[in-house]
């Protein structure tokens, strides 16, 4: 089968969508010819070292790059870099014959480029259902709440979710009819086996994930504060890249015992994860949250913030799979502290968010995501 993944984000780019596509191109292309088409970022710390074009395999990368912003200051996108984006993305396409596209939600727009100006087979890969959360935005807002029901409501196009979450908002809210396949994200078992000697630091404390105004960095760093207060020996580690970089360095250059990574390996990633004591990630929205599953594969209690737009803190048993929270700092403070404090706790969650984690694995989902693209092939 010949595939195409369109996605704003992949490697080398730390992220949960990053890493879903990454993972399913790598593993399709055991099997397959794929072509991922993506974003050449403006906020990658070594941007000169991704190349434009790369190839491994049976697997192609080919990077878009935009004049001007992608990602503006405030986290949104800009309409003129969707645009120029989802008119490159046809054009890329038009070259080759694609059996199948699959085609992240994100940004929306170019997917109704992609339905009108080409003729592939597609599924859309649905991360969220925004709704009426789209309105606090204003007009920009309702622009993506009028789009997100036009794309909902394509014909000719098969949707599948990342979540049962996602399905169930997908078929409520956007009325999509017929079976919605749910493909999961998931954890590489072989990748926690080559970090299985890296040592646990006691204090530690991880966020990883794009920085972006939903997933709660300063937030996290108000809280931070508070437990340093009564802990001066808890670090605070922030992993990644995105919009708010800038903001976000910035921010923790002002406190004690915070550090930046941006744009780490993929390996030193892990090797964090794996050595802290907690990952705080309190995001108020997640599809799924494939950050959560990838520190509880690592043995490491995850701290979630309670939110009807984040499907993981539906998912997990709090207190039993993970900390489940309120989003606010005290909330926050008073969670990581007793992960600090309480070890039977701290081993409950840990052993319990693997056992959590490892029902997802990557080689399972794939079998799932063939089943649906080769259902799609075989459409007219």
């Amino acid at each position: 089968m010949r595939i195409a993944i369109v996605s704003e984000g992949f490697r080398p780019y730390v992220g949960g969508v990053e890493t879903r596509y990454t993972k399913l191109a790598e593993r399709l292309s055991r099997r397959h010819d794929v072509d991922v088409i993506t974003l050449l970022h403006d906020i990658h710390a070594s941007e000169d070292e991704v190349p434009a074009e790369e190839s491994c395999g049976r697997l192609r990368v080919f990077r878009i790059r935009v004049d001007g912003k992608y990602f503006l200051r405030d986290g949104t996108r800009s309409l003129s870099g969707v645009k120029e984006f989802s008119r490159r993305c046809v054009e890329s396409l038009r070259k080759n014959d694609y059996d199948v596209v699959l085609v992240s939600e994100w940004p929306l727009l170019h997917i109704l480029y992609l339905r009108k100006r080409t003729d592939h087979r597609m599924i859309v890969d649905w991360h969220e259902v925004w709704g009426k959360y789209y309105w606090k935005f204003g007009i920009k807002g309702l622009g993506g709440y009028i789009l997100e029901k036009i794309v909902a409501g394509l014909r000719g196009i098969k949707h599948m979710a990342v979540s049962d979450f996602t399905r169930n908002r997908l078929k409520k809210i956007l009325r999509v009819r017929g079976d919605v396949p749910v493909i999961w994200n998931g954890v590489d078992l072989d990748e926690y086996g080559e970090i299985s000697a890296v040592k646990r630091e006691f204090g530690k404390i991880v966020f990883f994930g794009r920085f972006a105004p939903h997933k709660g960095i300063e937030l996290l760093i108000d809280a931070f504060k508070i437990v340093r207060r009564s802990r001066p020996e808890a670090t605070l580690h922030i992993i990644g890249d995105g919009p708010l970089r800038d903001r976000v360095t910035f921010t923790a250059s002002k406190v004690d015992g915070v550090q930046v990574h941006l744009a780490i390996p993929r390996k030193k990633l892990l090797e964090h994860i794996k050595s802290a004591w907690v990952a705080a990630i309190p995001s108020s929205r997640e599809g799924q949250g494939i950050s959560y599953f990838e520190a509880m594969a690592a043995g490491t209690p995850v701290i979630a913030a309670r939110s009807p737009y984040n499907a993981f803190s539906s998912m997990a048993r709090d207190g039993e799979d993970a900390l489940i929270v309120e989003r606010e700092r005290s909330a926050l403070a008073k969670g990581i502290l007793r992960l600090l404090k309480d070890e039977h706790l701290w081993r409950r969650l840990s052993e319990n968010g693997k056992k959590f984690a490892f029902r997802f694995t990557w080689d399972e989902i794939i079998l799932k995501l063939e089943k649906v693209l080769k259902d799609v092939e075989e459409s007219s």
